[in-house]
C-alpha cells in the first residue's frame, strides 16, 4: 500500500465531503432537521446559568445513576421512568458558530475519514472493476457509521427519528461524495 497513492485522493475527497457538508447545512438544511426551539428561553438560559457552571455533556436525571448502591439506583430508576429525560451539550460562554477553526478543524476531520476510507478501497479496488461499485463501496462505509452511531443515539438517548434519518442520509451521501473521488483517482491495477 503506498502512502503516496492515496494522499491526493484523500485531501480532493475530504474535500468534496466538506463541500457536501456545507451544502447539507447551509443550503439544503439537514442539519436542522429534528431541532426544536425552547419556548420561554430565556428563562430556561438564566436557570441553566445558575445552576451548570462548567461546560460539558449533561444527562438527566443523573442524581443516582452511576450510584454502586441499589436503592439510590432505584430512585435514579424511578425519576427515568417518571421524566423528564434529557441530555444537554452545554458551553457557559458563547462562541462563533462558523469561526474559522471550527471550519479548517472540520476539514481537516474529512480528510483524515477519507485517508482511512482510502485504505480500506485499496484493499477491494481490484476485486471492484466498476467506478459505481467502488463508489458505493465507499457510501456503505458512511452508511455503516451512521448506523453504529445514529441508531444507538436514537435508542439510548431519544434522539428524534427525523433527525436520525436525515444523518443517515448526510453520511452516506458525504461517503458517496468521497467514494466518487475515490473511484475517479483511484484505479484497478489491470494485467
Amino acid at each position: 500500500m503506498s502512502f503516496k497513492k492515496i494522499l491526493i485522493p484523500s485531501l480532493l475527497g475530504g474535500l468534496a465531503m466538506f463541500i457536501w457538508g456545507i451544502l447539507s447545512h447551509l443550503i439544503f438544511q439537514i442539519g436542522d432537521i429534528g431541532i426544536k426551539e425552547i419556548q420561554n428561553e430565556d428563562a430556561v438560559i438564566s436557570s441553566m446559568k445558575a445552576n451548570m457552571t462548567e461546560a460539558g455533556f449533561y444527562f438527566f436525571p443523573s442524581e443516582g445513576m452511576s450510584s454502586q448502591q441499589a436503592d439510590e439506583r432505584q430512585k435514579w430508576t424511578e425519576k427515568y421512568k417518571a421524566g423528564p429525560i434529557g441530555i444537554i451539550i452545554y458551553h457557559p460562554t458563547g462562541k462563533d458558530p462558523m469561526s474559522p477553526i471550527a471550519m479548517l478543524t472540520e476539514l481537516i476531520s474529512n480528510i483524515i475519514v477519507t485517508f482511512f476510507a482510502a485504505i480500506i478501497f485499496l484493499f477491494a479496488v481490484n476485486s471492484l472493476k466498476s467506478f459505481w461499485t467502488r463508489a458505493l463501496l465507499v457510501a456503505l462505509l458512511g452508511l455503516i457509521a451512521s448506523f453504529s452511531i445514529d441508531i444507538s443515539y436514537w435508542n439510548w438517548y431519544g434522539f428524534p427519528a427525523n433527525l436520525t434519518i436525515a444523518s443517515l442520509v448526510d453520511q452516506t451521501v458525504g461517503f458517496f461524495c468521497v467514494g466518487l473521488v475515490l473511484a475517479w483517482r483511484i484505479k484497478p491495477v489491470t494485467g
